[in-house]
């Protein structure tokens, strides 16, 4: 009687050769795939699987089924439906989840968490003397993302309690080239009126571009 799985170890190894077509459909199979790494502030609540597909589902609010898969160690495989959907969470790239910062990149094969070296790290920054102008959260955040992932603002920061410094919470990957100062552009546009055209109004417009440097410190 002959098994479908009998041994196949290669002579002399402790190896096996397996089938090429199943594999291939394998890798077919992980195509609309994802990969994810929840990272974590110390003192954040550890999410449940549970606790994190619902979250995730609350902030995707996508129309087609998908599917999370634990991997370990904080890294998750997420398989869509559907290739839109697929695109459109890739585009996006971080989720903050508040709490937690889900880090997507492209799936690859052979991938095993144990072999993963943990380059970001969640850091306080300040943005020193920085003009109260500047002070709006999505203005700080603008700013922020120019060294990292911003993920929160401190309460004093938020309600603009002090003038010294911006305090804000940054993904930062460590492995990059680390910078102490950020240029900042500001594209103004000046309108003015024209001229009157019968019942029409005739706007035109002025660019100017300004200029501003920001310390960062740690």
């Amino acid at each position: 009687m002959k098994f479908p799985f009998q041994s196949r170890a290669l002579k002399g190894t402790n190896s096996i050769k397996i089938g090429q077509e199943d594999y291939i459909k394998g890798l077919e199979e992980c195509r609309n795939t994802l990969r994810g790494r929840l990272t974590l502030v110390k003192g954040d609540k550890l999410y449940t699987d549970k606790d994190l597909a619902t979250k995730l589902g609350a902030v995707w609010k996508l129309l087609h089924k998908w599917k999370m898969v634990p991997l370990g160690k904080g890294y998750y495989n997420f398989h869509f439906e559907s290739i839109d959907d697929f695109r459109k969470i890739w585009a996006v790239g971080t989720a903050n989840l508040k709490p937690g910062l889900l880090r997507l990149s492209q799936w690859t094969k052979d991938f095993s968490h144990y072999s993963q070296k943990q380059t970001h790290a969640s850091i306080w920054i300040r943005l020193v003397e920085l003009p109260q102008e500047y002070w709006r959260e999505h203005t700080l955040k603008e700013i922020a993302s120019a060294i990292g992932t911003p993920i929160d603002l401190d309460a004093p920061t938020r309600n603009r309690a002090f003038g010294h410094y911006a305090h804000l919470l940054v993904d930062i990957d460590l492995s990059k080239r680390s910078f102490d100062e950020i240029l900042v552009v500001i594209m103004l546009i000046y309108w003015s009126l024209r001229s009157f055209i019968g019942t029409h109004l005739e706007l035109k417009y002025n660019m100017k571009e300004g200029h501003y440097f920001v310390t960062i410190a740690m």
